[in-house]
């Protein structure tokens, strides 16, 4: 056989030193988890309970994963400041949940640029988007928190934005201009997939197309992709292990329950997916632990097993997209008065937060930006450097802009 170490409980030494990982103090049990202290870099972590992760989608809405049971003792979270407000963009910024945009309906209705961060417990006002919109999509990228298309009550657009954690600034414009259409980013090609939307038609309303784009962040390409089999809007998607997820949408009587599946790597079409056993129109969807879920606005949620869709529960209402996509956090981030618990250890895509560049040991990663402004990564390709008279020390170093 084979001599194993014997697995750390709770409260023992766990893990590598961080600079450098020469040094191993074991591996925690089964449901418990490593957590080192990032104040001090070169010393073993302590194995705990791992945390419960959470489901924010809103306010009121907020639930424990994997059962999606109500968390009651979550309700010192207090409501957003703008009241009624749907179709808005959430992403995870700084570590903090961020909505933008968004609409209230009345007369005439009202489109908001508006973002607000949920920070200790309140809602504190970041800067607002350079367009007001609804029905936009978005996702957290290494680059920042990308904003795509919408509309106003009138118009749609095909301008993106994106947040750097300091400001918004435009890039290049989608293809097409296109609302309520859905957004993934895909960690292992380093680009977003936009699928489907209402592209077609002026005014208020518009029709749901097939379309689907790739965008390549570092070169800032748009590439089209094979469409979709089926055309929706409204719809809800993920990135599950290479390939893309759609679920539901308006578009036909088809598209609400149909689900569609396309492979990252081979780009060779779209297959069917497992039909919903009812209709989906923005709700959400969400991968975790390796599973797919789906919850449905009037309240119910269904897990993807191996013979098709299963029940896991029903939480109640929660209206047209109070968060798309909502975020999976701690109790820490949202401000639960119940006993501070700290964030899971577990990693998903809506987890990155948006400027993280990854750091060094013993460096600081805040970026500092002096007499400029951001700009998007690519913009600028050509960097210069200036060397002292021995030609190896660098003192100062540029970009080559015109």
């Amino acid at each position: 056989g084979i001599c194993k170490k014997k697995a750390k409980t709770e409260g023992e030494s766990c893990g590598s030193c961080f600079c450098p990982p020469t040094y191993s103090a074991g591996e925690c049990e089964d449901g418990l988890t490593c957590v080192h202290d990032p104040n001090i870099a070169d010393a073993p972590g302590i194995c705990k309970k791992k945390a419960k992760d959470l489901l924010f989608i809103s306010s009121t809405k907020v639930v424990t994963l994997p059962s999606f049971s109500p968390v009651e003792e979550c309700n010192s979270v207090p409501h957003y400041p703008i009241s009624g407000i749907a179709q808005v963009v959430t992403g995870l910024v700084n570590g903090f949940i961020m909505n933008c945009g968004g609409f209230t309906s009345g007369t005439g209705g009202t489109t908001y640029s508006d973002c607000y961060s949920l920070q200790s417990g309140a809602w504190t006002p970041t800067p607002s988007m350079l367009e007001k919109r609804w029905g936009a999509a978005a996702s957290n990228t290494p680059y920042g928190f990308l904003v795509t298309g919408g509309r106003s009550y009138t118009t749609m657009y095909t301008s993106i934005e994106i947040y750097s954690g300091v400001n918004w600034q435009k890039i290049n414009d989608l293809p097409i201009a296109m609302e309520s259409h859905c957004q993934v980013y895909v960690e292992s090609t380093g680009s977003v997939i936009v699928t489907g939307g209402n592209i077609f038609g002026s005014g208020p309303y518009a029709a749901a197309g097939k379309t689907v784009f790739e965008f390549n962040l570092a070169s800032g390409i748009w590439t089209e992709l094979p469409s979709m089999k089926t055309a929706r809007s409204g719809h809800s998607c993920i990135h599950s292990m290479g390939q893309i997820w759609v679920f539901g949408g308006y578009g036909s009587s088809e598209s609400v329950t149909s689900v569609e599946k396309f492979d990252i790597t081979s780009k060779t079409g779209w297959k069917d997916g497992p039909r919903l056993p009812t209709e989906l129109a923005y709700g959400q969807a969400l991968v975790y632990e390796n599973i797919i879920y789906v919850a449905w606005r009037q309240g119910k949620v269904m897990m993807l097993a191996k013979n098709g869709w299963e029940d896991v529960n029903n939480i109640g209402p929660f209206g047209m997209y109070p968060t798309f996509q909502s975020p999976i956090v701690s109790r820490n981030m949202i401000g639960c008065t119940t006993t501070s618990i700290s964030p899971s250890t577990t990693t998903t895509a809506t987890r990155y937060s948006p400027g993280y560049a990854g750091c060094k040991c013993g460096e600081s990663n805040k970026k500092r930006i002096i007499g400029g402004q951001d700009e998007f990564p690519s913009k600028f390709p050509w960097m210069v450097s200036f060397l002292k008279e021995d030609g190896e020390t660098v003192f100062c170093s540029g970009s080559i802009i015109s």
